[in-house]
């Protein structure tokens, strides 16, 4: 972009103003010195009421009116909440500028006939561990989740499968946003500020699906947690527009609930938990009604569940020789925190899964690992 194209698209995006240099010279993909002088511009054509807004954190679109009092402005702002929608076209033109090119194809040679789902549920990445005085708490879990998805990228891989299935989401975050809570409000300790966790959080999934997408297609249903509801749709948007380019991986951000996924004589139902624990037993048909075809069509189902941090297993059967669905709530992979030691929820292995699944045999192999 020239110095003048940059200069548009700082008048159209305000905020802009308020990076620095280097980002912005990373995403139009110009000098520092472009940047400095396109501020300028940008400054130089301000009245002298905007300025008194920039100084003061005020953005102008926001003042209903002003008394001007000599060389000062007495305002009354009106903060306005910016629509869902202005919000998701906001991030995914940001997204998109850094969106990556792909080259758009499998390197190993696969036949299309097993499939492994990973589960990694109920991450919160954020949790302070009560247990640890690490100060690099964030690096540390990090660490020790890709590590052990490397370990268990290694076992699943025997097995040749075609197809990874990992749903992302279920509180991977422990906070909902910027205000240290859960979606409901729940306060929290967290050990990093939101927009820290969320850009480690983002490169951990990506770091993931980018070694899946090495073996075969991905697909990756958002399933959004109690606690971090929309910070996970937000994450879901960015993964949608950093994948735009790459055929072989498949982002499900439709906003629902629960997700479902066929593989041959497999459907795969995918729930956080936190409601679904309630109304275990009506499941299957929940499954049944929403996916009638894929029901009709497939012989092995499964529901994946977590939020209550232990396994559990329900199985259910409409006759003794035909399976109906099994229940299957999974253990989590985070940290202890206080409310967890205080309420004696301690003692639990932190553990990640992965199960592989025949085309037409149904499931052949599982792997647990913990971390």
């Amino acid at each position: 972009m020239d110095i003048q194209q940059i200069v548009e698209k700082f008048k159209s995006k305000p905020y802009l103003m308020s990076m620095g240099k280097g980002s912005l010279s990373k995403i139009f993909k110009c000098s520092e010195d472009d940047i400095k002088t396109v501020k300028k511009i940008i400054r130089s054509g301000k009245n002298q009421f905007n300025e008194y807004c920039e100084i003061n954190g005020v953005d102008p679109n926001n003042v209903n009116h002003y008394w001007h009092k000599g060389t000062h402005y007495s305002l009354h702002v009106d903060n306005q909440q910016l629509s869902p929608e202005i919000q998701f076209k906001t991030l995914l033109d940001e997204c998109k500028l850094i969106a990556p090119k792909y080259n758009n194809f499998i390197k190993v040679k696969k036949l299309d006939q097993t499939c492994a789902v990973i589960n990694i549920y109920d991450i919160h990445l954020d949790k302070r561990d009560i247990r640890s005085d690490n100060k690099n708490q964030l690096e540390k879990i990090s660490e020790e989740i890709i590590n052990g998805f490397s370990d268990l990228l290694s076992s699943i891989n025997t097995n040749n499968p075609s197809t990874y299935i990992m749903p992302v989401g279920n509180d991977i975050f422990c906070t909902n946003g910027f205000d240290k809570s859960t979606k409901k409000g729940t306060p929290q300790d967290p050990i990093v500020p939101h927009e820290i966790v969320f850009r480690e959080g983002l490169s951990l999934i990506r770091a993931m699906i980018d070694e899946l997408s090495k073996y075969g297609d991905v697909y990756i249903p958002i399933i959004y947690g109690n606690h971090d509801a929309d910070a996970v749709w937000y994450l879901g948007v960015a993964l949608e527009v950093l994948y735009e380019n790459n055929d072989h991986v498949i982002i499900n951000n439709d906003k629902l609930s629960r997700k479902y996924h066929k593989f041959g004589d497999n459907l795969f139902g995918f729930g956080h938990g936190d409601l679904e624990k309630r109304n275990i037993d009506k499941l299957p048909l929940i499954m049944a009604t929403t996916e009638p075809k894929l029901w009709a069509d497939t012989k092995y189902r499964i529901f994946y569940l977590g939020d209550i941090h232990h396994k559990q297993e329900f199985k259910f059967f409409r006759t003794k020789d035909n399976p109906g669905c099994t229940v299957q709530f999974l253990r989590s992979i985070s940290v202890t925190d206080q409310w967890h030691d205080d309420n004696m929820f301690v003692g639990i292995p932190r553990t990640m899964e992965a199960t592989v699944f025949d085309k037409n045999r149904g499931q052949i192999a599982n792997y647990s690992l913990n971390i």
